[in-house]
C-alpha cells in the first residue's frame, strides 16, 4: 500500500494538478493496480480533491469526502464510488450540503443504472 499525503500549495487548481500529476507518477513508476487508487480529502482538501475529480476522474475508483462542501458539476464523481462523511454538528461545513450533495449524486448515479439496493441511504 501507496499512501501519498501532498500538502496543498492552494485550495485551488494549482494543489489539484500537483495531485493529479503525483498519481499519475506513481501509477507510472510503481506496481499498482488502478482499480485500488482512492482519493480523500478532509475540509479544505475536500474541496482541492473535487476539482482532482473534475480533472482526471479516470484515475480513482473511490473518493473519500470529508467535513466538506463540493460546488459545481457532480457529474465526474460518478465514475468513482463517493463515501461522504461529517460531523453532526459540524459548525463550519453543515452537513446539510452534504445532504444536498449526496442527493445530487444518488440523481446522477440513478441515472447510470444504479439501484436503491446499491445506493446507501444518508
Amino acid at each position: 500500500m501507496i499512501i501519498a499525503a501532498p500538502q496543498p500549495n492552494d485550495w485551488k487548481e494549482t494543489s489539484a494538478r500537483q495531485t493529479v500529476a503525483l498519481t499519475r507518477y506513481l501509477i507510472g513508476h510503481y506496481n499498482i493496480d488502478s482499480e485500488k487508487v482512492y482519493l480523500n480529502g478532509y475540509s479544505g482538501g475536500g474541496e482541492t480533491e473535487y476539482l482532482v475529480m473534475e480533472m482526471a476522474p479516470e484515475l480513482y475508483t473511490v473518493f473519500l469526502h470529508c467535513s466538506s462542501q463540493l460546488n459545481g458539476d457532480f457529474t465526474p464523481l460518478v465514475e468513482a464510488i463517493v463515501y461522504m462523511v461529517t460531523g453532526e454538528s459540524d459548525s463550519y461545513y453543515a452537513r446539510s450540503s452534504v445532504r444536498k450533495t449526496y442527493g445530487k449524486l444518488v440523481q446522477l448515479y440513478r441515472g447510470k443504472g444504479l439501484t436503491d439496493s446499491v445506493l446507501r441511504p444518508y
